[in-house]
């Protein structure tokens, strides 16, 4: 099995390796074990990539925002500069 970028596929196929084995006495054989770690290792390399990317989407638009907003001003000083002109 080769390697995918599905995090949802990674998760599944290594259940299907679990279950497979789950409630024998015998031991899984090390290439299933092998093969289980690295699925492990994707999912979690995934899960990482897909947090970045997040953080990264939720960073860019913060900054557009910013960048449209750029002289928003406090109620609190608009009332009191109001306030002295009338």
């Amino acid at each position: 099995m080769g390697i995918n970028d599905n995090p949802k596929l990674t998760y599944s196929s290594t259940y299907v390796i679990q279950f497979r084995y789950e409630g024998r006495e015998q031991a899984m054989p090390s290439y299933e074990v092998h093969h289980l770690d690295r699925l492990e290792q994707q999912a979690r390399l995934l899960h990482r990539t897909r947090r970045n990317l997040e953080q990264s989407a939720r960073s860019i638009i913060n900054r557009l925002i910013l960048c449209c907003r750029p002289f928003q001003v406090n109620n609190k000083l608009l009332r009191r500069t109001h306030m002295t002109y009338n």
